[in-house]
């Protein structure tokens, strides 16, 4: 998230559907909340 250069990320509901997987349930979702340090918003 550090190169987004902003210190809250938005999270649609049509994000969760990305078809990336980090190995792990969840995907690319946990692995954004995972790295980023700092205020997350999911929008449901």
């Amino acid at each position: 998230a550090g190169d987004y250069n902003c210190d809250q990320i938005l999270i649609g509901g049509a994000d969760f559907k990305w078809d990336i997987h980090d190995d792990k349930p969840g995907g690319i979702s946990n692995y954004i909340i995972d790295k980023f340090k700092g205020v997350i918003t999911v929008v449901k």
